[in-house]
């Protein structure tokens, strides 16, 4: 749904694919969106907010270690995004902040903790359907805090269809390579 007033819009449709981040984060249940926007000049500027709830769902250790009392954990995040877009580049600023337990005992031996994550990103229209962009981010945690870089390249197949390729790189999760098809 979107409604116009003046020049201003709010959207109560999904913002996912505007609040960027964390590779393994885009899949979760977005509860109490809120969208606002405005259209400024030749530039579109959006505010989003969320609160997403993460399941892991953690089974054998592929790692040769026998564990026991396996337990499906849930992680709790508020996301915050401002974005502006314009015909050549979008930036992208978001921060993903953890509310509730940060960390968890997975199993008898394992215990798994989520990440409050901070970040820009900058990206180019290198055609009307493919943009590429870079980023920076800040990740911290019980376990792990250090910054990482990353960088997206997205086709649009068709209206509404994209089909990317993502690398970030962090020392905590070294170089991880990733695709993704929205439809």
């Amino acid at each position: 749904m979107l409604w116009k007033t003046g020049t201003s819009l709010i959207t109560a449709a999904t913002a996912a694919a505007s609040i960027r981040r964390s590779q393994a984060q885009r899949s979760a249940p977005h509860q109490g969106l809120v969208t606002a926007g405005s259209i400024v000049r030749s530039w579109m500027i959006w505010v989003n907010a969320c609160y997403h709830t993460r399941p892991m769902n953690t089974g054998e250790a592929d790692v040769g270690v026998n564990v026991s009392n396996k337990h499906s954990v849930f992680f709790q995040q508020i996301a915050f995004n401002a974005e502006a877009v314009s015909d050549s580049c979008n930036f992208n600023a978001y921060a993903l902040v953890l509310v509730g337990d940060i960390s968890h005992q997975l199993n008898s031996i394992y215990r798994g903790g989520g990440l409050d994550t901070y970040g820009l990103d900058v990206g180019y229209f290198v055609t009307p359907e493919v943009i590429a962009s870079i980023g920076y981010y800040y990740q911290h945690g019980r376990f792990v805090s250090d910054s990482g870089v990353l960088g997206r390249s997205a086709y649009e197949i068709s209206s509404g269809v994209t089909a990317a390729v993502n690398i970030s790189y962090d020392e905590a999760f070294n170089t991880r390579v990733s695709t993704d098809l929205k439809v």
